[in-house]
């Protein structure tokens, strides 16, 4: 597989992403530590992000937009977002760069890049993740403040990867990552 520019990008990006962060294997064993603290509130945490979404006026728009351009279900959209949060975690630990290259197609995707794509504003893509944030937080209420710290970053990286589709920072993104650290 050849990788697109927007892919070679996010393998850029989200390594010096991580490292501002300081997203760390500490962290790393913090999320892992806390998945099946997490796991038994996933459904309905995804469930209640959609919710919100649809009930606030812009997302309402762009869902229906999104139904009638694709044919999705807010069903299949729930499914999608429960499928994203459970690669993210399972490529964090095992393949950072397949991650960067995920999180760039996920972002290029909800920029409206390519056919029948429909174009969700940054803005909305910042909101989606905090609230599914405020949701995670929680679920890890009685987890510590070190888990809601390595979540918090986690949530962060993916955030700023899938941004690269949107050329939210060309600086960032054409800086070399030795000036950067």
């Amino acid at each position: 597989m050849t990788d697109t520019p927007l892919e070679r990008r996010g393998d850029t990006r989200m390594p010096r992403t991580s490292s501002f962060l300081r997203l760390e294997e500490s962290d790393i064993r913090e999320i892992q530590r806390t998945v099946p603290v997490v796991a038994p509130h996933l459904d309905s945490l995804v469930e209640d992000v959609y919710d919100q979404m649809t009930s606030f006026g812009e997302f309402a728009v762009l869902f229906q937009q999104a139904h009638v351009s694709t044919g999705e279900s807010i069903d299949v959209r729930v499914a999608t977002l429960k499928s994203w949060l459970l690669r993210v975690l399972e490529m964090i630990e095992s393949n950072p760069a397949e991650l960067a290259r995920f999180l760039a197609t996920t972002g290029a995707s909800h920029a409206g890049v390519g056919p029948g794509k429909v174009y969700v504003p940054m803005r909305l893509m910042v909101l989606t993740i905090a609230y599914l944030e405020v949701g995670l937080l929680r679920a890890l209420a009685d987890a510590g403040a070190a888990a809601a710290v390595a979540w918090h970053k986690l949530l962060w990286v993916a955030l700023d990867g899938m941004a690269s589709a949107y050329g939210a920072d060309p600086a960032w993104d054409r800086s070399a990552p030795e000036a950067t650290g």
